[in-house]
């Protein structure tokens, strides 16, 4: 069955990763639960990628919205502090700038390279009018995130991710052990010192891995 690269992997997914590796339980009851573990694990998994690698949201929506900055910097270039796949309008104090005559989304080569726009770079001769510290000066509509299709490695990294957090999870309850939820309990449940099967430790490996690979450079 092909992966649906446009969505972040889905229960169906996960249990079949489990299954496959012989970490799913038979018995209908543990099957129950261990369900309710996936979906929770699976939310876990995309917010906690998303914030380790500064990505947020990594997936971009299927419709545009709109983010606010106060200025671009004394060359006219604007950081977006995130990623933009597509953009529809841009502007100024209510007045519309045109691309690639006012302003250039940078970097210029994105689409070629598969990676977001992080920039704007302004006309330098507009880009006078950008040099004020009112709130909200600059609007900017357009889909945000990293991409619009999700890297084949993103999408089995995080389901792998989910798979690990949902085996531990389900460990910790045969063994009456009380799970604290914390907001990073993605996190927080890999430092329980339990021990881990081989094929777990080869998911959180390939899934830290890939927060290295995917990790925002600001510079």
């Amino acid at each position: 069955m092909p992966i649906d690269l446009t969505q972040w992997p889905q229960t169906d997914d996960v249990q079949a990763l489990l299954t496959a590796s012989g970490l799913w339980p038979t018995d209908s009851g543990q099957q129950a639960a261990a369900t309710t573990e996936i979906e929770a694990a699976l939310g876990s998994a995309v917010v906690d990628f998303e914030q380790r690698t500064g990505w947020a949201p990594f997936l971009a929506a299927n419709t545009d919205s709109t983010r606010y900055y106060a200025a671009a910097d004394d060359r006219g270039l604007l950081s977006l502090d995130g990623g933009l796949v597509a953009i529809t309008s841009l502007n100024v104090n209510g007045q519309a700038y045109t691309q690639n005559t006012d302003y250039w989304l940078r970097r210029s080569n994105a689409v070629a390279v598969h990676a977001p726009y992080e920039q704007i770079q302004f006309a330098t001769c507009r880009a006078g009018a950008l040099h004020s510290a009112a709130p909200d000066r600059i609007a900017i509509t357009g889909r945000w995130g990293y991409t619009a299709t999700l890297p084949a490695n993103v999408w089995e990294g995080v389901r792998q991710g989910a798979a690990a957090l949902t085996a531990l999870n389900l460990a910790t309850a045969s063994q009456g052990v009380v799970r604290v939820v914390v907001e990073d309990h993605f996190r927080q449940s890999f430092d329980l010192g339990l021990r881990r099967s081989d094929r777990i430790q080869e998911w959180l490996n390939e899934y830290n891995a890939l927060l290295v690979t995917y990790r925002r450079v600001i510079s």
